[in-house]
C-alpha cells in the first residue's frame, strides 16, 4: 500500500472552511475529493482506501495491484 499526503505549496488556497465548529469543504475542497473518487476510474491498478481533506493538505491511502 501507498500512504500519501498532498499538500498546497501556494498557502492562498485552502480546501476548508469553518462554519459552526464544523469544517466544509469549500470549492477548491470539493474539487479535491472528486478528483480523489475519479483516480480509480483512470488508473485500473489502484484501490481507493481512506483519505481525508485537511485545511491546505490531503491524506490518503491507496494500494497498487
Amino acid at each position: 500500500m501507498v500512504w500519501s499526503t498532498i499538500i498546497l505549496i501556494i498557502k492562498i488556497i485552502q480546501f476548508t472552511r469553518i462554519e459552526n465548529n464544523k469544517i466544509i469543504l469549500n470549492e477548491c475542497g470539493k474539487i479535491a475529493f472528486n478528483e480523489w473518487i475519479e483516480l480509480k476510474n483512470r488508473f485500473k491498478t489502484i484501490e481507493l482506501h481512506e483519505f481525508i481533506i485537511m485545511p491546505n493538505h490531503i491524506h490518503g491511502i491507496m494500494e497498487i495491484t
